[in-house]
């Protein structure tokens, strides 16, 4: 999965704009340094899926820069999934840009073919987006049977659009009863060169039968040829575009009703319940530890969320909580998650302020550039810097990063609730803030309007909660 940003009109932006813009193009050139592969099963079977939309301008160290004219692209790797012309593409958490109705979709097949694409509906449970385009005689991908094979084809686009495959060896697969997910860990065929894929690429068998979509990745840090994936499978995949294309509309994920404390870090502790919701109406309260939910046990917020999002709107959630040295058994019946006004996107544009010295990465490489989220209404009205090691040394800061308040606007919810210049933001809502991008992506997600912020004041860690109204 990856995105360009394209300008419609370059010359008439300022010089230093047009340099500045010569290092993002590059970004999304850079292969992955896997072989070259195009097998017709799999040429005939997979498709590009391109998403085009506007962007308002960039988001640089935490300003927003106002760019009308720019276009950004999404690419997305799209399989056949039957004869009548549906896709299925994993599009992980950017398919909220598809509902932007200045947006539009592509679909371009090996040939180089484009087609548009009409977007049937989302599987919001697993990120699957499903459309359909009238390809002519494409063939349907071949569905696997199981991930168990020993050996595994992972199909991504290089920067030409062609497919490149990178081969593993299965090490090890694990299964959770609860989630649709499969984990395996792999080994890199090829003698050199890296196993990584990014999420949205595709798992073939050694018959080149269709197993699924690469959902997560993680190389290993001091071996790059092992590598763990989580794997959304084919037969999940397959249910999904059925009951999407019967529906001809969303799954819509499941909505609880409650707020987590970012403060506990193994399990998940109740904040606060929401009046109104299924935890309230199942019994949950501000304090509960949630143990399990459908029999998975919950290590961490992140099972907890992805148990959630797979029961669905509709579905039940049974939980195992401890509440005052008593376990209780409680259940749920999830509602829609109530989607507040859609964010509109920018480009968040990172340049270091220290280039590698060494040959590990060309400086195209070391620019990032990827969509985040603006946020319409949820606004803490805070000016703020990266804070590097030495800054926070010289405040005394306890914490090496953060970020430095540069100034609180007159009359936002920062001032309303205490916030002042000198203040280093150092988390929010459990995500660390070490760039000043993860202070927009938080904001621009959260939908309760509640975040618990750690700051750092005249070098003593605080914690304060702000609530929008």
């Amino acid at each position: 999965m990856r995105t360009s940003t394209f300008i419609k009109s370059v010359t008439e932006r300022p010089l230093a704009w047009r340099r500045l813009f010569v290092p993002l193009l590059l970004v999304a050139l850079v292969g992955t340094g896997s072989v070259e592969a195009e097998p017709s099963q799999v040429q005939q079977s997979v498709v590009r899926v391109l998403l085009k939309y506007s962007v308002p301008g960039l988001v640089h160290e935490g300003q927003f820069i106002a760019q009308p004219k720019l276009v950004a692209v999404n690419e997305y790797m799209g399989v056949l999934v039957d004869s009548r012309g549906f896709v299925a593409s994993y599009a992980g958490p950017y398919w909220r840009q598809l509902g932007d109705p200045r947006s539009s979709l592509i679909v371009e097949t090996g040939d180089g073919k484009q087609f548009a694409g009409k977007l049937v509906g989302v599987d919001q449970r697993i990120s699957l987006i499903v459309l359909k385009a009238d390809f002519g005689k494409n063939k349907p991908a071949v569905l696997g049977k199981s991930l168990a094979d020993k050996q595994l084809q992972l199909y991504s686009f290089n920067s030409e659009g062609r497919l490149q495959s990178t081969g593993v060896q299965v090490l090890n697969l694990a299964t959770e009863a609860t989630l649709p997910d499969i984990r395996i860990k792999t080994r890199n065929l090829a003698a050199t060169g890296s196993s990584k894929v990014s999420p949205g690429s595709s798992v073939w068998d050694p018959e080149y039968r269709f197993l699924g979509f690469v959902t997560e990745s993680q190389e290993a840090a001091l071996n790059p040829n092992l590598a763990a994936y989580s794997i959304l499978p084919a037969p999940i995949v397959h249910q999904s575009v059925k009951e999407v294309t019967e529906k001809q509309g969303d799954i819509l994920a499941g909505y609880l009703g409650i707020i987590t404390d970012p403060e506990v870090r193994t399990g998940v502790r109740v904040q606060s319940v929401v009046l109104g919701t299924p935890a309230y109406e199942a019994g949950l309260r501000q304090g509960d530890y949630i143990r399990s939910i459908n029999g998975m046990m919950i290590k961490r917020s992140l099972d907890f969320r992805r148990a959630l999002q797979w029961t669905g709107a509709g579905g039940t959630a049974r939980f195992s909580v401890a509440s005052d040295d008593e376990i209780k058994e409680l259940s749920a019946k999830l509602i829609p998650y109530p989607m507040k006004e859609k964010a509109s996107f920018a480009m968040a544009l990172e340049i270091p302020r220290v280039w590698q010295a060494d040959d590990s990465q060309s400086r195209s490489e070391q620019v990032r550039i990827y969509p985040v989220p603006i946020p319409t209404r949820l606004d803490l009205g805070l000016d703020v810097d990266p804070v590097t090691p030495q800054l926070a040394k010289f405040l005394k800061s306890p914490v090496s990063h953060g970020l430095l308040v540069k100034e609180v606007l007159e009359g936002s919810p920062a001032q309303k609730f205490g916030f002042s210049a000198g203040d280093i933001l150092v988390e929010i809502n459990g995500v660390g803030l070490a760039s000043s991008h993860k202070l927009t992506e938080v904001v621009g997600e959260n939908r309760d309007g509640v975040f618990v912020v750690r700051f750092v004041r005249e070098g003593t860690l605080l914690t304060q909660k702000i609530v929008l109204q």
